[in-house]
């Protein structure tokens, strides 16, 4: 009777990570993606004219921010989901990548898929699978 409870119980659990890995796949519809494109087009605007007259990249998006390039950091238009910034190597040249996680990360899965605009245009990789680009992002997997 105990070993029977036992698998019960890891059945349960297996059943339960699987669920939640499945809730964290990316499924967002065309026009939302549409949405986060154009609000994400807005801050990479922003960054290439704070590049253009400080010849550098900003610290960070509140940066925009504070000196008036954007009145605020846009919404993605898809719930719970932000963007973020990251410059690259800032010392040795001028490139950035703003991205917007579409699904978050699992216990089981170790991929994730994101929206993801890149100044240097380098989208392809050894852990990265693009499905789509619109309007110069892509819709990209990335594998952990």
């Amino acid at each position: 009777m105990m070993i029977f409870h036992r698998l019960v119980i890891a059945f349960s659990i297996s059943i339960l990570v699987l669920n939640l890995s499945a809730c964290n796949e990316a499924e967002v519809d065309e026009n939302k993606l549409k949405q986060a494109v154009a609000s994400g087009n807005e801050i990479v605007k922003a960054i290439e004219l704070y590049k253009e007259q400080k010849n550098d990249l900003p610290r960070s998006l509140d940066e925009l921010v504070s000196i008036k390039l954007l009145q605020s950091i846009p919404g993605s238009g898809i719930e719970g989901r932000r963007f973020r910034y990251v410059r690259f190597n800032p010392q040795e040249k001028l490139d950035y990548r703003v991205s917007l996680g579409l699904s978050r990360p699992s216990i089981v899965s170790d991929k994730i898929t994101e929206l993801t605009f890149r100044s240097d245009g380098k989208y392809e990789g050894d852990k990265v699978e693009v499905h789509k680009t619109i309007d110069g992002w892509a819709v990209q997997t990335v594998y952990r």
